[in-house]
């Protein structure tokens, strides 16, 4: 009898808006982590678009105006976003939740920007 090999977890596939965004990042050589797995609670995992060391954590909310009840608008996706949260403060990170606006014109990348220069000279 031969062993079964175990597939790995499938990976989120990235959206073309976080692609962007890893773009203006990496263009501002800004460093950055994708999909950055922190803050196990009662069995799950919580997972966030972006982490910027040395404690940003950057979800992108981009279908929040689909008109349906999405992973985060609906109520059970709304109370899980508070959840992740409300977590991610009690162990001391600052959270970032981005538009898909705020990627296009670029004022999620100026929230990023502000937030590290607040951080090295505040």
């Amino acid at each position: 009898m031969t062993a079964r090999k175990q597939k790995a977890p499938a990976k989120k596939k990235a959206s073309p808006l976080e692609d962007l965004f890893a773009e203006q990042l990496a263009l501002h050589r800004i460093v950055f982590e994708r999909e950055f797995q922190a803050l196990a609670e009662q069995g799950r995992k919580f997972r966030w678009d972006f982490y910027v060391r040395p404690h940003l954590l950057i979800e992108i909310n981009g279908g929040i105006w689909l008109g349906r009840a999405g992973g985060h608008s609906s109520p059970f996706g709304i109370t899980r976003d508070y959840q992740k949260l409300n977590l991610a403060t009690v162990h001391g990170f600052s959270s970032l939740l981005l538009t898909s606006k705020d990627v296009k014109n670029g004022a999620g990348l100026t929230l990023v920007q502000d937030f590290l220069l607040n951080r090295a000279f505040g």
